[in-house]
């Protein structure tokens, strides 16, 4: 099961680290495995905030408090889905 678990400059990625599991309580079955984020992943994802900052921290006050209300609303829209 390869899952690309690194969303780092817009793009998903697997990662370059060591593989990390999430099993069933119930049965034990596989429910999630990906590769954790290494080293030049964490430098990666730290160089593309720093690159989105900027452009970010320009946008007006407004715009931005409307896309963190979208986000809040997408998140309750599927909280089920993302309950493990």
């Amino acid at each position: 099961m390869a899952v690309k678990a690194q969303f780092i400059a817009g793009q998903w990625q697997a990662g370059s680290g060591a593989t990390m599991s999430k099993l069933a309580p119930e049965d034990q079955s596989l429910l999630w495995q990906a590769a954790s984020a290494g080293a030049d992943d964490v430098q990666a994802a730290c160089a593309a905030a720093r690159a989105a900052f900027y452009p970010w921290s320009h946008r007006p006050l407004a715009e931005r408090i409307a896309v963190v209300e979208r986000f809040a609303a997408l998140l309750e829209t599927h909280k089920e889905a993302l309950r493990p």
